[in-house]
């Protein structure tokens, strides 16, 4: 996501937008981290006290072993949540409602088009406030990835890429309504909100609990449009 956005609209500092990203990210990390330990963490004591085993060549059948339960509990627990989201989002981007009958339908008037067109005015603070990037967030939370493919499909259906095509160029991006400003402030929001559908499940597992997992999805998603909104609004103060 950020080597199409920053290519597309910076492509003279591509590489500096995203490292500035990745830099941005450590930043929030460590600050969230000092700001937990000053609010909720204040009064616990947590020594770290490891003892070191003797180091020895792994044999075969132990590594072996390790792996395959390692992999097993990962397809068990956090690879259910994946298909799950996965069957979810793709109904979403399928069915919809046309000339009032239910049924497979284009994305365009998918039931995931009509739920991104109803968050969409919650980021127009932060300049993407049209429903193509809203649904391409909502995709992006089983995979983000899936982000980079969501917007080509809609840019090609909406008209935006020349004869159909996927190419996701500045002018496609800007035809939907992203400009330089807003492209930033797309890629902030993209790097701290809400992990993908197996980052959530490794986090409840090892929390054990999906109430810890859902307070971290609220506060990225608070954190994300917070600082979208300030960058996109800098960047156009600054004529970006």
């Amino acid at each position: 996501v950020f080597l199409v956005f920053a290519a597309a609209f910076f492509p003279a500092n591509t590489d500096f937008i995203v490292l500035g990203l990745y830099l941005g990210g450590v930043l929030v990390a460590v600050l969230t981290g000092l700001l937990m330990k000053k609010l909720v963490h204040k009064d616990e004591d947590t020594p770290l006290i490891i003892e070191l085993p003797r180091y020895r060549a792994p044999r075969a059948k132990s590594l072996g072993l390790a792996l395959w339960a390692s992999f097993k509990d990962y397809i068990s627990r956090a690879g259910t949540v994946i298909l799950l989201m996965s069957i979810v989002i793709w109904f979403l981007s399928n069915f919809g409602f046309a000339d009032g009958v239910f049924g497979v339908v284009g994305i365009e008037d998918s039931l995931l088009a009509i739920a991104g067109g109803f968050i969409a005015p919650i980021f127009a603070p932060a300049g993407f406030g049209f429903w193509i990037a809203a649904v391409a967030l909502l995709a992006g939370i089983a995979a983000k990835e899936a982000v980079v493919g969501t917007l080509g499909v809609l840019c090609s259906v909406s008209g935006s890429s020349a004869a159909g095509s996927t190419v996701l160029d500045a002018a496609a991006l800007a035809a939907v309504g992203f400009t330089s400003a807003s492209a930033l402030s797309f890629m902030v929001f993209m790097l701290l909100y809400i992990p993908c559908a197996a980052t959530l499940a490794a986090m409840a597992r090892e929390a054990n609990s999906w109430k810890f997992a859902g307070k971290q999805v609220a506060y990225g998603l608070v954190v994300a449009w917070a600082l979208s909104v300030v960058v996109y609004q800098v960047a156009v103060l600054v004529g970006m």
